[in-house]
This record gives C-alpha cells, sequence and structure tokens, in this order.
C-alpha cells in the first residue's frame, strides 16, 4: 500500500473516532421562547421582537399533554415523537404514557379530542416543528463552526409559515435553509395571538454555506433528544428544555 493511501486510510479512521467522541457531547443548547408573542433568549427579550439567524436543521415533532397548558409550571409531554420528515411516526421508546402504537391511529390526534379547544376541533396532539438555529452574526464574524446553538418551536399555527418559507427558498433561489440568512419575528394574530414568520435575508458565502452544512449534519442529533420524565420528576435537561434556560 502506498504512503498516500495509508494516510488517506488513517485520516478516514481519525475522522470517524472524532464523530463518534462528538457524537457523546452535547453543546449547551437554550430555547427560545415566545411565550405570549414575545421572542425571548434566556429570559431576554429580542429587540423589535425579531432575530436574524441561520436554521440548521428542522424536525416534526408530535406532542401530547394530559392538561391544560400552565405558563408558570411547564412540563415535559407525557407522549411525544420526533421524525425528519413527519412520516409513519411512532411514539418515542421514552415516552411516558404512549397512547397508540402509531401515531396516524391515536385517538389523541383525532379531530375534537382537544377538550380546550376554542372551536371544538382542534387536535388534543399537537404537530409542531422544532429548529435549531445559530445567530446570524455568525456569518460575519467567521463563527459558524463554533457559534452557540438554540432551539425554537414553530407552533401549530405557525408550521404552514415555515413550509411556506422552505418552499419559497427552493423555488425561488434555489437553496436549503441552512445556506442561508433567515429574518424570524412575531406577528400578531387574533385567531391564535400571535404567528411566527420567516423571511429570506440574503444567501451565505459558499465556504460558509459549506460550513453550515458541515455543522447542521453533526449537531442534527440533538433535536432528537427524548423528553425525560418519571414519577419523580423532570431530568435537568428537560426542566431546560420546556423553559428557556439553558441546560
Amino acid at each position: 500500500m502506498s504512503e498516500s493511501k495509508e494516510i488517506a486510510n488513517w485520516d478516514e479512521e481519525m475522522a470517524k473516532f472524532a464523530k463518534a467522541s462528538a457524537s457523546l457531547e452535547r453543546p449547551q443548547l437554550a430555547r427560545i421562547s415566545t411565550r405570549g408573542g414575545v421572542l425571548t433568549y434566556l429570559e431576554q427579550k429580542m429587540a423589535g421582537n425579531k432575530m436574524e439567524v441561520i436554521v440548521l436543521s428542522a424536525i416534526v415533532e408530535q406532542a401530547w399533554y394530559p392538561g391544560k397548558f400552565d405558563p408558570n409550571n411547564p412540563t415535559a409531554p407525557d407522549c411525544f415523537a420526533f421524525s425528519e420528515t413527519g412520516e409513519e411516526m411512532t411514539p418515542h421508546e421514552k415516552a411516558y404514557k404512549p397512547q397508540a402504537v402509531t401515531c396516524d391511529r391515536c385517538p389523541q390526534n383525532e379531530w375534537g379530542s382537544d377538550k380546550n379547544s376554542p372551536s371544538g376541533r382542534g387536535k388534543a396532539c399537537k404537530r409542531k416543528r422544532r429548529i435549531l438555529l445559530m445567530p446570524g452574526t455568525a456569518a460575519t464574524d467567521g463563527s459558524i463552526p463554533t457559534a452557540e446553538l438554540a432551539t425554537l418551536d414553530v407552533p401549530v399555527m405557525s408550521v404552514a409559515n415555515w413550509g411556506t418559507y422552505v418552499m419559497g427558498l427552493n423555488a425561488a433561489e434555489g437553496l436549503p435553509y441552512w445556506a442561508v440568512k433567515t429574518k424570524i419575528w412575531l406577528e400578531s394574530d387574533q385567531r391564535s395571538q400571535f404567528k411566527v414568520r420567516f423571511e429570506y435575508a440574503g444567501p451565505l458565502e459558499r465556504d460558509q454555506q459549506m460550513q453550515a452544512m458541515r455543522r447542521a449534519l453533526d449537531t442534527k442529533y440533538l433535536l432528537m433528544i427524548p423528553y425525560e420524565k418519571t414519577e419523580e420528576g423532570l431530568s435537568d435537561e428537560t426542566k431546560a428544555r420546556v423553559s428557556n434556560k439553558k441546560y
């Protein structure tokens, strides 16, 4: 075997070990809150109720809570499911109280199952998007490979806005969401109190797009970390995930 091939094989093996080691570590995360129609990060309100970010990943989440939401006592769902595509979803193996074998056959996922729905037609199990993002300033200060990450839950009534934005990027720019800067803001809505809006804020440079793609691939698993709920309560990480604090 030639020396150059040996070096290439060694580099490949080292890359595998590095990726395996990194997957065992979790960078600190904070949740960006939209409670009350106000964008908040680490309990600080966003100026103008808007922010510019780079979205790295997005998943579909189904979540069922047995009682009415209490903003003063946020908790984890009793049953939940994650998916990159939203197809053939099933309760996570760590769901505290799974409600069915599959989400599409779950009674909590039927129209009219939400007893707290003002219209009486809502579903008890809520389908939303969870996105992983970093500050848009990472594109100007060269920190895309290391910038702090945060999550944002896109509520049910705003999921269509996210879908429209992603499809618009494809049609108009031919770009995935991680290759651009995205403006996110909240606007008042009579029916749902507020909605989350998304707007294209310009492309990243070619080398930045490569960096963002690598970061997206390396951190996608963070969106799939399950809630941990037991009779004794929530894990510290889960407490942070349902508030807007770091873990």
